[in-house]
């Protein structure tokens, strides 16, 4: 059985990947925004409120690294 530090780190780290590849998604969807209006519509569609909106770029941005890791 996992340890629960294990099961945190490896549902974080989904949690970051789900966020990254849905990003990633929707530019590929709509490739007239650039980055940053991406990270804001996919805020808004997800729900979050302005002033929350930097926990789902965090996750962004960590689940960006690790999917390049994986791709190399």
């Amino acid at each position: 059985m996992d340890s629960p530090r294990g099961t945190v780190t490896a549902v974080s780290e989904a949690r970051q990947r789900l966020a990254a590849g849905m990003l990633r998604d929707l530019m590929k969807q709509n490739p007239a925004l650039d980055y940053e209006e991406a990270r804001r519509e996919l805020a808004k569609k997800l729900g979050y409120k302005p002033d929350t909106r930097t926990n789902l770029y965090k996750l962004i941005e960590a689940g960006e690294d690790l999917l390049n890791a994986g791709e190399h």
